[in-house]
């Protein structure tokens, strides 16, 4: 599986509010970034050249206290006290209880990127990640670690997700495919996508039997019936597509990934246009509605 990530000249996690959202000036209080700049600055700033970084409410960035930790993801417990801030990273995944002021790294053996964090929307105790290696899981809130592959035919795992229906439903984009397991990751099944290698995954938000692969040099996959069939988007070029969002509605749906742009849907992902492809950045990674 090939890995862009090191190569581009700007990685960028792009915030979009749909139509719908009315005054930008209703975002939230703060952003979370992950970005890895070869030129540039964020909003203008002299600051590092990777990291992860929030945007305060003065709409001022801040570089949060893992500076030059190249960040590949964030994950969050909002219902926990405190609240629990996870950052998927490249010497492991680290966990913040105060806004990521203070960090202590929880995965203590020997791993390469931490590509993913899953972290139980209730039980703060079970966290899952993903890695080159594969899906680790912990049920003790970090203190140990263990994989949880069996049924994986590959084990470079990119992007893990709970199903809106259930939290004892996950699923795993791999390099071979799109993987599901129904019984909290102890086994697991391909999906069979169709394309080589799948990087980024969504369950549409109103219809759970709707889901999205994006693939390596492959555009975006679709399956309308929970992954019995698939086929492709249209109108989407055929690149590899990093990352899929969704409005909270699930009416506008967008995706970027390496030398497209941002691309948005407006019919369930069936067909794609185009909403911006700067020059100066070869890559987005993430996108947050």
């Amino acid at each position: 599986m090939k890995i862009k990530l090191l190569l581009i000249p700007a990685l960028f996690t792009a915030a979009i509010w749909p139509a719908s959202a009315g005054d930008p000036g209703e975002i939230p209080s703060r952003l979370y970034v992950a970005v890895n700049l070869v030129r540039g600055s964020v909003s203008g700033g002299n600051v590092g050249s990777y990291g992860p970084y929030v945007r305060e409410p003065d709409s001022s960035w801040r570089q949060l206290s893992r500076s030059n930790v190249i960040t590949y993801g964030f994950g969050s417990v909002l219902t926990a006290h405190p609240r629990r801030l996870y950052l998927a990273a490249g010497n492991g995944l680290h966990l913040s209880l105060d806004d990521g002021n203070s960090w202590r790294i929880l995965t203590g053996w020997e791993t390469r990127e931490i590509l993913g964090v899953l972290p139980h929307p209730v039980d703060t105790s079970l966290v899952y990640i993903s890695t080159p290696a594969g899906v680790y899981r912990t049920r003790d809130a970090g203190r140990s670690w263990s994989p949880c592959m069996t049924g994986f035919k590959k084990w470079f795992a990119w992007h893990l997700a709970f199903d809106n229906r259930s939290t004892d439903m996950l699923y795993a984009t791999s390099e071979d495919d799109l993987y599901i397991s129904t019984n909290g990751g102890d086994l697991w099944r391909p999906l069979g996508v169709g394309r080589a290698a799948v990087l980024t995954f969504l369950q549409h938000p109103r219809n759970p039997e709707l889901l999205l692969a994006g693939c390596e040099d492959g555009g975006i996959r679709i399956s309308t019936n929970g992954g019995d069939s698939w086929s492709s988007a249209r109108g989407i070029p055929t690149a590899s597509i990093y990352t899929i969002a969704a409005s909270t509605d699930g009416r506008q749906l967008y995706a970027a990934g390496w030398e497209s742009g941002i691309w948005r849907s407006l019919d369930d992902g069936s067909t794609w246009e185009l909403l911006w492809n700067p020059d100066d950045i070869q890559a987005f990674f993430c996108i947050l509605v």
